[in-house]
C-alpha cells in the first residue's frame, strides 16, 4: 500500500523551531497502520515526494556573501560549499 508524503518542509531550527512535532509522526504511522490493516495490506511504503528539506531556512547562509547564498547568483560556489561540508561531517563520522 502507497503512503504518499510531501511538504514537510524540516528545517534546522537556527531561524526557529517550525519542525513538525514527534508525537505527529507517531500519529501518522498508528494511522498508517490502522488503513493498512483495514485494507489488508501486507506492507505499506513511504514515498516522500518533496519539499521535505528547507534548506534555504537556516541562520547558516548569513556566513555567506549575499551573493553566495540560495538566493544570489554564485552557484559554483555554494555547490563548493556544500561538497566540502559534506566531506567534513563524512570525515568526521570516520
Amino acid at each position: 500500500m502507497p503512503v504518499f508524503v510531501s511538504d514537510l518542509h524540516f528545517v534546522d531550527e537556527t531561524a526557529g523551531k517550525h519542525n513538525i512535532p514527534t508525537s505527529a509522526f507517531e500519529k501518522f504511522l498508528a494511522s498508517v497502520g490502522a488503513h493498512a490493516d483495514k485494507a489488508n495490506a501486507k506492507e505499506a511504503k513511504i514515498v516522500f515526494l518533496g519539499d521535505i528539506f528547507d534548506l534555504p531556512r537556516t541562520e547558516e547562509w548569513f556566513k555567506e556573501d549575499e551573493i553566495d547564498r540560495p538566493w544570489g547568483d554564485d552557484t559554483d560556489k555554494m555547490r563548493e560549499r556544500a561538497w566540502m561540508e559534506r566531506a567534513e561531517k563524512s570525515a568526521s563520522l570516520q
